[in-house]
């Protein structure tokens, strides 16, 4: 078996290739505060500035007063792996591939529990603004009639994002589900990648429409009959989530400025040493929120059931 000092420099490398994957295909999550730094093994903290001092047309100066900052905390959570039998630790420290082949299928199912969970965590604290789709009839998630996604429901959401404040500076990001990009390639006003190859466009994207970055997945965020957000397990996790009667697909919409996400620096790579071989698992410790306490700068365009 591998000597100690192999085990040392194989969780090492073990876990800079982890975490240098563990969000590939899924940049988006990328468009955020990137907040590890604040990031402990069960929480986050950080200090949100407080209110802007008054500015004053031709009048005095007010009372000086102490700015008041904000405390903000969130939790992470552990997302685990289940232990593979590995030998030959010695080889691995210096073949990449090896370890790139290793590491690739708990990166693939790790990564979208919590990718999906973070997603959660940003809608779960927005202002709860919501739009409803105006397209045409289409079989939403649960079976049941519902409108599909236009250009007018961005260019509404668009509008909301502008009187709350949000910059409009080409950086704005919407996450679409596969079933609904088809419903959006069908208008000109989306702006195909491959259409218009000399767009700028944020790392991932496939596209825009109303000064959104658009980035497409198999799955995103549903809402159930009472409109609240799911926290959805996906395929291969121990609490996989099926789609239930009322539940709706969902686009989440943000600014990068107003959505944070965090990996702690505890997470590891666990080697264990047996008469088998080695096992190896993983354990991150990820999560994210929003940045402001009042939760604007997130928006979500949620499937209109049809009146029966």
């Amino acid at each position: 078996m591998a000597q100690p000092s192999s085990f040392t420099a194989a969780r090492k490398l073990f876990l800079a290739t982890f975490v240098k994957h563990l969000f590939d295909n899924n940049e988006f999550v990328l468009a955020s505060r990137n907040w590890n730094k604040y990031a402990n093994t069960g929480s986050v903290e950080w200090t949100e500035s407080g209110a802007r001092p008054k500015s004053r047309r031709n009048g005095e100066r007010g009372a000086a007063t102490p700015k008041q900052d904000i405390k903000r905390s969130y939790s992470i959570d552990e997302f685990k792996t289940d232990p593979t039998i590995l030998t030959w630790v010695e080889e691995l420290v210096v073949s990449y591939a090896k370890r790139e082949n290793i590491l690739e299928e708990h990166i693939e199912q790790i990564r979208e529990d919590i990718v999906m969970h973070i997603l959660y965590k940003w809608v779960k604290g927005s202002k709860d603004v919501v739009i409803e789709t105006t397209g045409d009839t289409k079989k939403g998630v649960d079976g049941t009639d519902a409108h599909a996604v236009t250009p007018d429901d961005f260019f509404d959401s668009q509008t909301e994002m502008d009187e709350q404040g949000v910059p409009d500076d080409g950086s704005r990001v919407a996450v679409v589900p596969a079933s609904m990009m088809g419903d959006l390639r069908k208008y000109k006003d989306f702006h195909d990648r491959n259409k218009y190859p000399g767009m700028v466009l944020m790392n991932g994207a496939v596209g825009q429409i109303a000064g959104y970055n658009i980035f497409k997945r198999a799955k995103t965020l549903l809402f159930d009959v009472d409109g609240n957000p799911i926290e959805r397990k996906t395929e291969g996790s121990d609490q996989e989530y099926q789609a239930q009667a009322g539940d709706s697909r969902t686009i989440t919409l943000w600014h990068p400025k107003f959505v944070t996400r965090a990996i702690s620096r505890k997470s590891k790579i666990s080697l264990i040493d047996g008469h088998d071989g080695v096992e190896v698992s993983t354990t991150t410790i990820a999560g994210g929120d929003v940045y402001y306490s009042d939760g604007r700068g997130i928006i979500t365009i949620r499937e209109k059931k049809k009146a029966s």
